[in-house]
């Protein structure tokens, strides 16, 4: 068993298809399908159901990916320590962000790379914060900026550092008869249609559970998670729509308009960081730089 390997097998779990996997690590696929024929031969098990146009995890394979994952995160983790114990700022850095939800964070990257040459980002979009976090547990990112979940969602081998404080926003178009409103209450809301986040997202049972609360089912026209697709659909007037405060801050709206609820559901935008991997060197740049700079950023805002 080679250490490619390993890596040549997570990357096809990752896309289920050889031929895309193979694209990404710069093989020929049949080169790819040879190295993980020669490692199944090798311990003696599948690791995959091949079909005609689809490939499967098979159970011995889904554990592999689960070891392999782990493996290759120590492994760049045990990097990044030597590199600095060089005197250099250098590696690689896993960054998690929503999908169009990290403008704010985004927007830091060229200081960053400017003070830290020596530092490659790559950014991987998440449809929300479980994924997110899905992803940090499972080593495919190193850190994530995402809505922190409750206290009793919280994985306790997660750091979360809060960056942004808010709530939860009604949205609704410029020519909605609540579009002046400067502040609703979710019992005022029996009666809309609404563009409701998919059920994979924590927003969906938080809106939810805030409709129930209120006496009322909500009426839902259509489930969509990406925010810019949401925002058209409020704009064309499919129905009103909700969101965290802190990344509808980022973005520059058009045609809709926000609306603080009552009560309050409060929002925080997070850096998230496994316990055991917040004190490397090359991820600690990255934490405390970003942790300062979006804070200096606030405070002008407010000023």
């Amino acid at each position: 068993m080679e250490l490619h390997q390993l890596r040549y097998v997570v990357q096809v779990a990752k896309h289920l298809h050889f031929s895309k996997a193979a694209t990404e690590l710069y093989l020929s696929q049949p080169n790819l399908s040879h190295q993980i024929s020669k490692l199944e031969r090798e311990i003696g098990v599948s690791l995959y159901e091949r079909k005609t146009r689809s490939v499967k995890l098979t159970p011995a394979g889904e554990i592999f990916v689960s070891h392999a994952e782990k493996i290759l995160a120590e492994l760049g983790a045990l990097q990044q320590a030597m590199q600095e114990c060089g005197g250099r700022s250098t590696g690689d850095i896993n960054i998690g962000v929503l999908s169009a939800g990290g403008q704010r964070l985004i927007s830091h990257f060229p200081a960053f790379q400017n003070q830290y040459p020596g530092v490659h980002l790559r950014l991987v979009e998440g449809a929300g914060s479980p994924e997110l976090i899905h992803m940090l547990q499972s080593g495919q990112i190193d850190i994530a900026y995402l809505i922190q979940p409750s206290t009793n969602q919280t994985d306790n081998k997660i750091r979360f550092d809060p960056l942004i404080k808010g709530s939860v926003v009604l949205i609704v178009g410029e020519k909605h008869r609540f579009a002046a409103k400067k502040r609703i209450a979710f019992s005022e809301l029996s009666e809309e249609r609404f563009v409701f986040p998919p059920r994979a997202l924590s927003m969906h049972n938080i809106i939810l559970n805030a409709c129930h609360a209120s006496g009322f089912e909500p009426k839902i026209t259509c489930e969509c998670g990406p925010l810019n697709t949401v925002l058209d659909l409020v704009a064309a007037g499919i129905g009103v729509a909700f969101a965290s405060s802190p990344i509808l801050d980022a973005l520059h709206l058009t045609n809709v308009r926000t609306i603080p609820l009552e009560p309050v559901i409060e929002r925080t935008v997070s850096l998230a960081v496994l316990e055991d991997k917040h004190h490397l060197p090359v991820i600690s740049v990255f934490r405390n730089f970003m942790i300062e700079a979006i804070s200096n950023e606030s405070q002008n805002i407010i000023g």
